[in-house]
């Protein structure tokens, strides 16, 4: 080494070293044991394969602390985060014919995979499954989703899958982190959907009295029905065979339902609105209650199927019968032959006047 200042040598220093080469009385070999488990966590014990020596330096390689070394023959270590260590160990150090030997171990912990199937569905659906669980940031996700699966396989988290309705689909996770490999696995159930609907003979609106059938025409689509429930304005009836009949229903608005469940919890409904018609109010203008069994009563066709108010006056405007929801039971009582005068008026708004006669 020299010091030069301005171009001119002021001093100069030499070191001599010396190496000497001389025959070893042993052979002194180092070893580790390498790893034979893998993904198992931080710790080891390490198994020391070296020979011809009696003592040894060990170096375990983590760079977080400087206490990470041990003269043992077969010492443990407990690496305090994940990652690949280079482990050293000195066989005979310090000696002439020390030997050294250096081995990688990986501390990896297996993943722990999960994730959350989705409620079951009723039809296809389309259903987001997302990775939960323990793994690294770095994990690599591989789906396996099922045949009626559009993806069947995907990668990443979280993935988008559409499901055709069918058989229950066995979907796995299978999770590789560093090279070590975890799975999970769940069921995806997406039941067959039923469509409820019926068909109706003669079409609505029909007269009372006119019979009409409710006849059943609904797609099971695969699915196991486990009833089939008939309503009319929400009160369920009984039905035998695929049909509902009706030939004595009075007049009105209906609403009919067919509801259909499934195994799986699966609902259709269909539903359809029936007009039955009660016919034109038909008075008549004479009645004779004289007791031979015809015409004894002021008969007014169809007033049963109606709400009404019917009030019967004298010539002289007297009110000799009023009667709420009347069904054709007067019989003129003890007011004398002759013309009254009656007035008829319905729920609907409709009403009706005139004069009759009585003839006994």
């Amino acid at each position: 080494v020299q010091e030069v200042r301005d171009g001119v040598v002021l001093s100069t220093s030499r070191r001599d070293l010396m190496f000497s080469v001389v025959p070893c009385d042993a052979v002194v070999s180092a070893g580790i044991q390498p790893q034979v488990q893998f993904c198992s966590g931080f710790g080891f014990q390490f198994g020391n394969n070296s020979s011809g020596a009696q003592a040894w330096s060990w170096d375990f390689g983590d760079p977080t602390t400087d206490a990470d070394t041990s003269s043992l023959f077969s010492p443990s270590w407990t690496y305090s985060a994940p990652g690949v260590y280079d482990v050293t160990i000195i066989s005979a150090p310090g000696e002439i014919c020390a030997d050294t030997a250096v081995v990688q171990f990986q501390a990896f912990n297996a993943p722990r995979p999960d994730f959350v199937p989705p409620a079951p569905a009723c039809g296809d659906t389309t259903v987001v499954l997302q990775a939960e669980g323990e793994y690294g940031p770095d994990a690599i996700f591989n789906w396996v989703l099922g045949n009626s699966a559009e993806p069947s396989t995907a990668t990443g988290s979280p993935v988008t899958v559409f499901y055709t309705a069918g058989n229950p689909q066995n979907v796995t996770l299978i999770v590789n982190d560093n090279g070590c490999f975890g799975s999970a696995s769940g069921t995806v159930v997406v039941s067959p959907e039923p469509e409820a609907l019926f068909t109706v003979f003669p079409a609505s609106p029909q007269l009372v009295g006119v019979p009409f059938s409710f006849t059943d025409a609904s797609q099971t689509n695969g699915a196991a029905i486990v009833s089939r429930t008939w309503t009319v304005n929400g009160v369920p009836v009984p039905v035998s065979g695929n049909s509902l009949e009706a030939e004595d229903w009075l007049p009105g608005t209906y609403t009919v339902t067919l509801t259909l469940v499934t195994g799986a919890g699966c609902v259709s409904t269909f539903s359809m609105v029936y007009v039955v018609l009660a016919g034109e109010i038909d008075i008549p203008n004479v009645f004779s209650p004289n007791g031979d069994g015809e015409n004894e009563t002021f008969d007014i066709t169809n007033i049963g199927y109606y709400e009404n108010e019917l009030t019967i006056y004298n010539r002289w405007g007297t009110v000799v019968y009023n009667t709420r929801n009347y069904r054709n039971q007067w019989n003129g009582g003890d007011v004398p032959d002759g013309t009254y005068y009656y007035v008829l008026v319905l729920k609907d708004g409709r009403d009706y006047a005139g004069h009759l006669t009585l003839l006994r």
